[in-house]
């Protein structure tokens, strides 16, 4: 029966190689028109299952094929990955820290007509996605190599546009919050990821703010999508606990642009919806903007008022990519390493909590020093340590590395089924043993790895890949099938890497010279500014 199954797998992949190869070269001879698409979607009706949830996995499955880049045939994946070979320790050095990412995009919401410039600043493809979603509602960002600002603009208007936001999350949820603030509809489009997404909990809460969602494709769940809004915002909302955080934090970052701001509620907050809240208040606070946070008793209030932020230089340091680099005492063998990092560390704020308690667990020393953070190597943790994240999935990567270097912990069981596979993919590689038992992961590591298999990996994102890094501190030898999948996120995160054991103290920002040579002065009323390489992710 295995066999069989194999069998049919492997006709499926040769068929779906051939398929996109062949929708590659009919889009270089001008591409399928909408009636084309539509009679090649026909034929995938037919065959769709009666039930809601099947169906829905038929359509994303024929988006994703539509998407779909054939590879390079002559690019030979076993012997082109990124070989993974750091430096030995100990480690002993001081970083500028890069400002929270997500905080950063918030900003460019916040601050979209402001005149500002935020000097160093880590500019990914996700910032700048956000900043030409703005843009295209007549925002005044731009962005340089090391440097975010906006040049001042009249109001947004959203009315009528058509905004594309991309692949990313977060610039979708800015941006569709802000044009809740006035009467008319826009329409948005982005790309694979948002196509396929399921935007069912947030159709469901926009009555609520005023709006309405109507997707334009029918029987889709995700992108392109119009959104219809009367203008006219409650003075609260309830928001269900199923709605993605996403969402919660782009309504926060509008709500000081509605007329009377708003106050969300939750009847039983999770803890990552109260990190969520809490980091929303950190950044709000940071732009002056009045805010009153409840969370006594099991259920929580958040209240902003309206007002014209101020955006200020920077922000607290980032606190995934922080615990990351805090982490290294543990993740290299020698137990003699000491990271500072500089910066601003609200340990008891949301996400940054989540990582202390992490970090601590796994028997990291964090110590706050002056305007530095400084992470040494403490006593083994005692027993089956649990390595939790607090429901921050951007930090689980970074704990399955940490139970690598530990002899045996658990974990919390992943939200995603795709972060629990890719658990299992690591394990097998590097050797671990993995198993599903009272509601956690227990990782165990027998001692005896074999180094012999260097098969290039794809990592599932960038927080994968940094952590696939860090795991070959202590297992040399690795490859990584595609190292952008970590500079999508952080572009010099490499730099850092293959510089250990004693990295700049800037190699997270462009050295000055390389940044005066890369500098584009803001055109006067253009909406974007140009970089070679720099784009929205496909």
């Amino acid at each position: 029966m295995f066999d069989e199954l194999a069998a049919l797998d492997s006709k499926i992949v040769g068929l779906i190689k051939e398929r996109s190869a062949h929708l590659a070269k009919i889009r270089a001879k001008g591409g399928l028109d909408s009636v084309d698409e539509k009679s090649i979607w026909s034929i995938w009706q037919k065959a769709l299952p009666k039930t809601r949830g099947g169906a829905g996995i038929w359509r994303k499955l024929f988006f994703l094929l539509q998407d779909l880049v054939p590879e390079d045939e002559s690019i030979d994946r076993a012997k082109d990955g990124f070989l993974l070979a750091p430096r030995k320790g100990p480690y002993a050095f001081t970083l500028n820290a890069p400002a929270s990412l997500d905080g950063m995009q918030c900003l460019a919401a916040l601050g979209a007509s402001a005149e500002f410039s935020i000097t160093p600043a880590v500019v990914n493809e996700r910032l700048v996605q956000t900043v030409k979603a703005f843009n295209q509602a007549g925002g005044g960002l731009y962005w340089e190599t090391d440097q975010m600002a906006g040049r001042g603009a009249s109001e947004l208007a959203f009315q009528d546009k058509s905004v594309y936001v991309g692949d990313d999350t977060l610039s979708f949820h800015l941006c569709l919050a802000r044009a809740l603030a006035e009467p008319g509809s826009v329409k948005f489009t982005g790309g694979h990821q948002l196509k396929t997404a399921d935007l069912t909990e947030l159709a469901r809460l926009l009555p609520r703010l005023g709006g309405r969602l109507v997707n334009i494709i029918p029987g889709s769940k995700g992108l392109p999508v119009r959104i219809e809004s009367a203008g006219q915002l409650p003075h609260d909302a309830l928001i269900p606990d199923t709605l993605p955080q996403e969402a919660v934090l782009g309504i926060l970052m509008a709500a000081p642009f509605y007329p009377e701001g708003l106050t969300l509620r939750s009847e039983s907050a999770s803890s990552e919806l109260l990190g969520t809240l809490q980091f929303a208040e950190l950044i709000l606070r940071a732009c002056g903007i009045e805010v009153a946070l409840d969370t006594s008793g099991t259920a929580c209030s958040i209240a902003v008022k309206p007002g014209t932020p101020v955006i200020p230089d920077t922000l607290p340091m980032d606190p995934y990519l922080t615990a990351l680099l805090l982490a290294l005492p543990r993740l290299e063998p020698s137990r003699e390493s000491s990271i500072s990092l500089a910066g601003s560390w609200p340990g008891q704020t949301g996400p940054y909590r989540n990582a202390h308690t992490l970090l601590e667990a796994a028997g990291v020393q964090i110590e706050l020093v002056g305007s530095h953070v400084r992470a040494t190597t403490g006593p083994p943790p005692e027993g089956v340590p649990h390595l939790s994240c607090g429901g921050n999935a951007g930090l689980f990567p970074l704990s399955f590395a940490l139970a690598a270097a530990l002899p045996e912990s658990t974990l919390d069981l992943p939200a995603s089924q795709e972060d629990k596979y890719t658990c299992r993919e690591v394990a097998d590689i590097i050797g671990l043993r993995i198993e599903e038992a009272e509601g956690v992961l227990r990782v165990s590591n027998p001692g005896s790895q074999d180094y012999s298999r260097t098969e290039p990996w794809v990592a599932l994102n960038a927080w994968w890949a940094m952590a696939y890094a860090c795991i070959a501190i202590r297992r040399p030898g690795l490859v990584l099938a595609d190292p952008s999948t970590a500079t999508d996120l952080l572009p010099r995160f490499w730099n850092f890497f293959n510089t250990l054991p004693a990295p700049e103290k800037d190699v997270f920002f462009l050295p000055r010279r390389e940044a005066e040579q890369e500098t584009h002065e803001p055109e006067p009323k253009g909406r974007r500014i140009r970089i070679a390489g720099s784009g929205p992710r496909e």
